[in-house]
């Protein structure tokens, strides 16, 4: 990266480069691959072919989302092993913010939410349809039976981390610093989310370890303890290169 950045180009210039170049390997790969097979459907002659042209499709957007969302991880990360942990939390996190307090919310008031539905199966529909914003989900081919439209979400998610990664590199110095982070702004408010997810988390497991309150709380605390570990040994500790 200081090789790049020492280069006779804008900013810009560069990120350009570097995001259109990897999209551009990606998508002829997978044209590559898409042009053989259907050659080889149009020489067997197959009796059916399910979802031969949405499947294809759709694994060039989910393929392009998850390689936009590793490139803004990158323009925001000091370190390798940061850009790949922010990368994967990002695709999590969407779920995790509201899986992890309406499960914490069941616990203390001991009403199951799945009962404030008219009944489970519209549940069920809420939870598949959160996890339609999740990154993580798109790894499963189970989006192939469900509506093309769909595809619209990964799509965006794709814009939206392009973007993100475009202004990231423009307005931050990128070289990579060893630190978890390059906008130190990130840090404080990382770590207090880090914590707070811990502490759900673990109050969850301990809860259902005793199925008690006090196994709750111990949950929590030791979730609150393991969440500030690894928060400031990750985040504010520098890594060697």
């Amino acid at each position: 990266m200081d090789f790049l950045l020492g280069l006779p180009y804008k900013r810009n210039q560069i990120f350009q480069t570097k995001f259109w170049l990897g999209a551009v390997v990606i998508v002829f790969s997978q044209l590559v691959g898409f042009f053989l097979a259907w050659l080889l459907i149009l020489f067997l002659k197959p009796e059916q072919v399910n979802f031969f042209e949405h499947g294809s499709i759709g694994v060039m957007i989910t393929s392009i989302m998850f390689y936009s969302l590793v490139m803004a991880a990158g323009t925001l990360a000091g370190n390798t092993f940061a850009q790949l942990l922010t990368a994967f939390a990002t695709s999590v996190l969407p779920y995790l913010i509201i899986v992890l307090p309406f499960s914490n919310i069941e616990i203390i008031s001991g009403v199951q939410i799945w009962k404030l539905f008219p009944n489970i199966e519209y549940y069920f529909d809420f939870e598949n349809n959160l996890m339609d914003f999740s990154p993580i989900a798109y790894v499963d081919s189970s989006w192939v039976a469900e509506s093309k439209y769909l595809l619209l979400i990964p799509a965006v998610m794709s814009i939206l981390f392009y973007f993100i990664g475009y202004i990231s590199f423009i307005k931050h110095h990128n070289e990579r610093n060893g630190y978890f982070f390059l906008w130190k702004t990130l840090d404080r408010p990382i770590q207090i989310l880090v914590i707070v997810l811990g502490i759900l988390g673990f109050g969850i497991v301990g809860h259902s370890a005793g199925e008690s309150i006090a196994g709750y709380i111990i949950g929590m605390i030791i979730g609150g303890i393991v969440g500030f570990l690894i928060s400031y040994f990750s985040i504010f500790k520098k890594v060697r290169h």
